[in-house]
């Protein structure tokens, strides 16, 4: 029972940094990726990375993937725009590279 209440206590703390800090966040997906001219991989990007069904292709040539279109977003870009000050809206960080597939 103690570890139940551990875990629920870091729930609980971490949903409460995330309710009240001033910055937005955002799961970006297919589309806005398409929006943002990013549906065909890069090894370089800053804002995909490859699924590790990939591992076997790029264990030979790390660039193999590179000029593929992506054809499945498997997990999103999550991004975070402004500061801790509730300030420069305009700037965002990524906090998670998308993880894509390519067909």
């Amino acid at each position: 029972m103690a570890q139940l209440t551990e875990i629920a206590l870091k729930v609980a703390d971490v949903s409460y940094r995330l309710w009240t800090q001033r910055r937005e966040l955002s799961c970006l997906w297919m589309h806005e990726l398409e929006a943002e001219s990013a549906l065909q991989f890069d090894s370089r990007s800053q804002l995909l990375e490859h699924h590790p069904l990939h591992n076997v292709q790029l264990s030979q040539d790390e660039n193999a993937l590179d000029g593929k279109a992506v054809a499945i977003v498997t997990q999103p870009l999550v991004v975070a725009y402004g500061d801790s000050k509730g300030e420069k809206y305009s700037e965002r960080t990524v906090l998670r590279k998308a993880v894509v597939w390519m067909g």
